[in-house]
């Protein structure tokens, strides 16, 4: 009984950690890449089951950490106030200067893999030239609990992807762009499949094609995997350990018997 409980209050107890989380930093339930993400924005902003909108600038670019070349990413951060969609947690620095055009937050694995510190300088290449720029802190994002990459990179090199998160106008200076890229919807509690199919098909019909739903965001898809592995063992071995136990106690009593 002891095996039971303490195994599966475990799984339990880890679940429970990264939904409270997810919700905590506002994940998002609907990622739109590409298009017009100021026109799908405003196109749903009215519709039922719609909590947040934002905007941001995404994109991947050739870096160099620590003598390191690879190619990472640049996330931008349209809201450095926490009142965004996937807040990130500050663990260590502090957050970029929004005035500053060489600050950025490096995410957590990417900080332990290359040994990153607040202070420390990383190269971005922006598409014409190499700039440098400054870690102003480590971060913590609910994109990247697991870091990876995408659905079929989910066990990469952690020497081959790095994550920074930069504010919105040096995030467009380092992709070479002017406008954002991405979508970031995070729909209501109580919200029915209904309303997020009718919420799916306003973005369609704005024109949106590469809708993302949670489920199959990189890092919570392969957290998924991982606890429908855990919860077999979580129930399953117990269960054998409390069944051998219960025959083992009925022989004992019908032999004293």
């Amino acid at each position: 009984v002891l095996l039971f409980i303490a195994s599966y209050d475990s799984f339990r107890n880890v679940q429970a950690s990264y939904d409270r989380t997810y919700v905590r930093t506002h994940f998002a339930d609907l990622t739109v890449t590409g298009g017009a993400p100021d026109t799908f924005a405003a196109a749903i902003q009215n519709t039922t089951g719609i909590r947040r909108v934002v905007t941001r600038t995404q994109a991947e670019r050739p870096m160099m950490v620590d003598g390191t070349k690879l190619v990472g990413r640049v996330v931008g951060l349209p809201s450095l106030n926490g009142h965004g969609i996937n807040d990130i947690d500050l663990i260590e620095g502090r957050l970029p200067d929004p005035a500053d055009d060489d600050q950025v937050l490096v995410e957590r694995h990417t900080a332990n893999t290359f040994g990153l510190a607040a202070g420390q300088r990383i190269q971005v290449f922006d598409g014409t030239k190499w700039r440098e720029v400054t870690v102003s802190g480590i971060a913590r994002s609910p994109e990247y609990l697991w870091p990876a990459r995408n659905r079929q990179d989910i066990l990469g090199d952690p020497h081959a992807f790095a994550v920074l998160f930069a504010a919105e106008p040096l995030a467009r200076a380092l992709s070479a762009r002017t406008t954002p890229n991405q979508t970031l919807i995070e729909i209501a509690d109580g919200t029915t499949l209904s309303d997020r199919n009718a919420i799916a098909g306003v973005l369609r019909s704005a024109g949106a094609v590469d809708i993302e739903d949670r489920g199959d965001q990189p890092s919570d898809g392969a957290l998924r995997e991982n606890f429908n592995g855990f919860s077999v063992m979580a129930i399953g071995f117990p269960v054998m350990f409390l069944s051998a136990a219960a025959i083992a106690g009925y022989v004992l009593i019908t032999r004293l018997v």
